[in-house]
């Protein structure tokens, strides 16, 4: 079943998901998420931040925005739920004002 309609996702060491208001999703929403959702049974374990989270989420769509479409976590994800995913350069990011300066 779909969950949430769109989850925007910037590439990173991890990545950070957001919802479709522009708000960040956190570690523990990812978590309770995940702990609702029987994550085992495809081998994902709770400390995995990339691929658990959306399996857990559902979405209908996924917009993933970074440099690298090639990059592992990413080819994974576009491999898993292959027509749902755009990948975007990270200047089309729509929530850019969140985006942290480090």
């Amino acid at each position: 079943e779909p969950g949430l309609p769109v989850i925007h996702i910037l590439q990173g060491n991890t990545f950070t998901f957001y919802k479709q208001n522009g708000k960040r999703l956190s570690n523990i929403e990812l978590r309770v998420m995940m702990k609702k959702e029987p994550l085992y049974i495809v081998g994902l374990h709770d400390n995995e931040f990339n691929l658990a989270p959306l399996i857990a989420m559902a979405p209908e769509k996924l917009k993933i925005y970074g440099d690298d479409p090639s990059e592992p976590k990413t080819l994974t994800v576009i491999n898993v739920f292959q027509e749902k995913v755009d990948f975007e350069p990270i200047s089309n990011f729509p929530f850019s004002n969140y985006i942290k300066n480090d």
